[in-house]
């Protein structure tokens, strides 16, 4: 019956949604380790870290020439603009600036600051924990290609255009020369409008 084609449709519909929300792992790497967010006031967020059960604190800062304090092993950082430039100040007063670009990264400091790979890890590991990708990166939002929504919307449009197709495949193969009604045709083509916009939206991530 096409209820029970339909149906399956939408369970798969409802199926491929809850495993996609769970794939959105609500967890943070910093630095190579793995860090949930702690529910706090909202002007002070706490990270945990799975394994060594140790925190980091970020919340605004007190001096209006930064946004952010972030506490990291009892030392502060201080960190000032946005994804793509953004600068950092070390608690022993150093300050790195980072500025992504649409294929580079630069990086600069005052002259004859002393720096090391490990300090420009930390810059960006900071850079990204408080304002996330930079937007060279794929927006949220954006189009980005899905298997499972190019297959709805596929068979959607096969039931809007070809709703007879649907019909053979559910019962027409089994009684020579059976003809769907125009009901059971409308409601595949509402079916299939149905699997169209599920598909584009599983389209958007």
């Amino acid at each position: 019956m096409l209820r029970r084609f339909l149906l399956a449709i939408m369970l798969v519909c409802i199926a491929v949604a809850v495993l996609g929300c769970a794939a959105d792992d609500p967890s943070i790497v910093f630095e190579g380790d793995l860090y949930s967010e702690i529910e706090g006031d909202a002007d002070r967020r706490e990270l945990r870290s799975h394994e060594s059960r140790r925190s980091i604190f970020i919340e605004p800062s007190t001096d209006p020439d930064w946004d952010y304090t972030v506490a990291i092993d009892d030392k502060e950082y201080r960190i000032e603009g946005s994804p793509n430039s953004f600068r950092v100040e070390f608690p022993d007063g150093r300050t790195l600036t980072r500025n992504h670009g649409s294929s580079t990264s630069t990086g600069s400091a005052a002259p004859g600051t002393a720096t090391s790979f490990e300090d420009w890890d930390r810059v960006d590991s900071i850079g990204k924990l408080v304002y996330g990708a930079a937007s060279t990166e794929v927006e949220r939002g954006a189009w980005t290609p899905s298997p499972a929504g190019f297959i709805l919307v596929a068979m959607g449009l096969l039931l809007i255009f070809r709703p007879r197709w649907a019909f053979f495949l559910d019962l027409g193969w089994r009684v020579k020369d059976a003809e769907p009604s125009d009901l059971y045709l409308a409601v595949a083509k509402i079916g299939g409008w149905a699997m169209v916009i599920a598909g584009a939206l599983l389209g958007f991530s």
